[in-house]
């Protein structure tokens, strides 16, 4: 590379602006100081998830840091884009694009908070053919930033051509983490700010209702069950249906499913959902109340339960819905002017984000330290003994609070907020607790693996699944991935499959003969992890599927784990952000589940266990293998919710499918060997099915080809015993 080739990149890419006199005395090797205005802005760009139009070269390659890789739209098509994920949104200031010689001669910088609405920045035109750096000033807060090229410069045959893109800016607010904000929809730009413990927020937005939403959001990402409460202490009068409360929703669009339990300016509380993404709204309201006034949101699987209260401890219910949501979503504070071309302010004080459905406090009040947990029975952390005041507990679960470790002494049963241990006599007394949720199992999952190569899209039977996954996509090692097989069967699942009320995910990798190095590679660069998620996404896109199922076989512990972890929270921000699902497969117990460490349980919603193969005969799937699987990952601290015990549909040591196993004797059906071979029966898939219901959030299987659409199908006991169903099937 030449030095003037070098120089123009790293300099005229960089945040120091040579004038041409400053650049030429530089060049000709004089020495020179540059003055730094102070500044806030950085740069926000670097290995930032990445979209495009097409990609004839990555997308991925603008944003590398590497001045000798390029993005490269299909050639001879106009209008191409190329988009920038920056995670949240900022305060941009600039963008600077470094052309290669096949450029646009017009093009627009959009800004978008959605990546569907977008707002034109600036606009450039009559751009000549050949290498050249734009450096476009803009303004406005947005997490995303697209370069939107409409015409190709004279001379370029090709396509549109970026070496880098880069985009700068700054933090749009002092906001405590994990919050971030932003708008959602189309509204002028609102913005937060933080103080002394409140959180204060400027919004525009023409309202939050019917099909789409406009406002103003601080947020940060939830998992499970769980709360907000907060006190909005102040709302400006825009508009009589101005709205400031808070709100669970379930990806950042202005269509999105979500709930919110919001204070008008005239109109009292209000308790609102929208069920269905773009579809409809509906309230329950409750008049009379007014700002200074407490609201709480709590969540229970797909239950959603609004709340109001004069003083944040005797609280009323409002309304209640249900939602059926992904595990992961965002909780916040929202506020719309519910007036074009007004911006007002709301104020919030006492925010608290409930992450478990029981927290426990070291003060009264729910003050001080805290810790929250969902179902099960512990001992106290340990420094916890005798140390707690109070305890919260959402609606629909119920906390048995012991004075002795292991669930001995004294008890009392709380199902709801204690503000005071004292006044039921158990303050600072607690040692161990049960968790229960009292809430039904109508959420449970049901997941289906369905290979390519083998059974038909039409012999799937849809109304007992929740999920299918279609198997396998396989990746490379440089983060792009091999063809779909059978993509017409894939269209045809996910048409099938969507017509029934079920998602379809793209399962990726698979045991490929126990060779994982494509794995091993991608996620150990974090350009490949890059690409390898923008990828997923436009294939996610492409086939218009719910989500994507990792089934990496197998990362170690080490350097492979860390390198999962890394690659699985790249996936899960560009995949939620979407509203679409991230799963994965994970193996039974043992060394090789240390490869999955417990922070990816924060990333995925839920694993599907494979609880067989362990071993090529009896040990193949018992009963008492789904149990060891599923206290190996309930013992980590996997949400029950996220933990979907995986079945087997075949034989150990003869592979054979169960078709095939009933097929030569239908008595096969009822017991679980011959002497020589080992599956699960009917009534074993009913027993596991059970446990399920009971200790997990679901059940899968590998899979469904393998199965019989007869009276003795596995998948039908399967659904029936989940579902707490009576058999249809008698084996007796």
């Amino acid at each position: 590379m030449t030095l003037i080739k070098y120089l123009r990149q790293n300099l005229w890419r960089g945040q120091v602006r040579l004038t041409p006199f400053a650049f030429l005395v530089c060049l000709a090797g004089m020495l020179c100081s540059v003055s730094l205005s102070a500044q806030t802005a950085i740069k926000l760009s670097d290995g930032a998830a990445t979209f495009a139009s097409s990609q004839f070269q990555s997308a991925s390659f603008a944003v590398d840091g590497d001045s000798a890789t390029r993005w490269e739209s299909t050639h001879a098509v106009d209008p191409a884009f190329l988009t920038i994920d920056l995670g949240q949104a900022y305060n941009l200031s600039q963008v600077v694009i470094d052309w290669e010689a096949a450029n646009a001669a017009n093009y627009t910088i959009q800004g978008s908070n959605n990546n569907s609405s977008w707002i034109t920045l600036a606009t450039r035109t009559g751009g000549s053919f050949g290498d050249r750096t734009d450096t476009v000033n803009v303004s406005g807060s947005y997490r995303y930033v697209r370069m939107n090229g409409t015409t190709r410069s004279v001379g370029n045959d090709w396509g549109y051509s970026i070496w880098e893109m880069a985009v700068y800016g700054s933090s749009n607010s002092n906001l405590p983490t994990p919050w971030n904000n932003g708008d959602v929809g189309s509204p002028l730009p609102g913005s937060a700010s933080f103080s002394n413990g409140v959180f204060n927020t400027t919004a525009n937005g023409n309202d939050i209702w019917n099909n789409t939403d406009n406002f103003h959001f601080i947020y940060q990402p939830f998992n499970g069950d769980g709360a907000i409460i907060a006190q909005v202490t102040s709302l400006s009068a825009t508009h009589e249906w101005a709205k400031a409360g808070v709100m669970l929703r379930e990806n950042l669009t202005g269509g999105s499913k979500n709930a919110m339990m919001a204070m008008t300016s005239s109109n009292g509380a209000i308790f609102q959902r929208r069920t269905a993404a773009n579809g409809t709204s509906v309230s329950n309201s409750q008049g009379g109340v007014f700002t200074p006034y407490w609201v709480k949101l709590t969540r229970n699987g797909n239950t959603l339960t609004g709340f109001s209260s004069f003083d944040g401890n005797t609280w009323t219910q409002v309304g209640t819905t249900t939602v059926s949501m992904n595990s992961n979503a965002y909780v916040g504070l929202a506020h719309t002017s519910h007036a074009a071309g007004t911006l007002g302010n709301a104020q919030f004080d006492q925010v608290t984000v409930q992450a478990g459905a029981v927290c426990f406090y070291e003060n009264t009040n729910f003050g001080g330290a805290s810790f929250c947990r969902g179902a099960g029975a512990q001992n106290v952390p340990s420094g916890w003994g005798n140390r707690v005041s109070s305890v919260r507990v959402i609606n629909g679960y119920s906390a048995v609070l012991r004075s002795q470790a292991n669930q001995g002494g004294s008890s009392v049963t709380l199902t709801g907020d204690t503000a005071n241990l004292a006044n039921v006599g158990f303050d600072n007394l607690l040692a161990s607790y049960t968790i229960s949720n009292q809430g039904s199992t109508d959420n449970m999952k049901v997941v289906g693996y369905m290979p390519s190569w083998s059974g038909s899209a039409t012999a799937i039977q849809y109304d007992k699944l929740t999920h299918i996954n279609y198997s396998f996509v396989l990746p490379n090692a440089n983060g792009s991935l091999q063809g779909v097989p059978s993509p017409s069967k894939l269209q045809s699942i996910v048409t099938l499959g969507h017509a029934n009320g079920v998602k379809v995910l793209i399962a990726v990798g698979g045991w490929n003969d126990g060779n994982d190095s494509a794995f091993e590679s991608l996620a150990a660069n974090a350009s490949t992890r890059t690409a390898f998620v923008n990828n997923l996404i436009n294939l996610v896109e492409q086939y218009n599927l719910d989500g994507v199922d990792m089934d990496w076989e197998y990362p170690d512990p080490g350097a492979s784990a860390d390198n999962y972890a890394l690659l699985m929270g790249q996936l899960s921000n560009a995949l939620h952000a979407r509203g679409k699902l991230l799963t994965a497969a994970v193996v039974a117990s043992g060394y090789t589940g240390g490869g999955v460490k417990a922070e990816v349980f924060n990333y995925i919603d839920f694993l599907n266990l494979m609880a067989y193969d362990g071993g090529n005969g009896s040990t193949h799937s018992p009963y008492s293998y789904a149990v060891s699987s599923l206290n190996y990952w309930l013992s980590r601290g996997l949400p029950k919710e996220k933990a979907v015990l995986g079945v087997p549909y075949y034989a150990r040591p003869s592979w054979a499918a169960y078709n095939t196993l009933v097929g030569s004797n239908s008595a096969n059906a009822c017991r679980d060997s011959n002497g020589s071979d080992y599956w699960n029966g009917i009534p074993t898939i009913r027993q596991k099915a059970q446990l399920a219901r009971s200790q997990a959030g679901g059940i899968m299987t590998w899979e469904l080809s393998q199965d019989t659409n007869s009276a003795n199908s596995l998948l039908t006991a399967m659904y029936e015993a989940v579902n707490g169903l009576g058999g249809s099937y008698n084996c007796n």
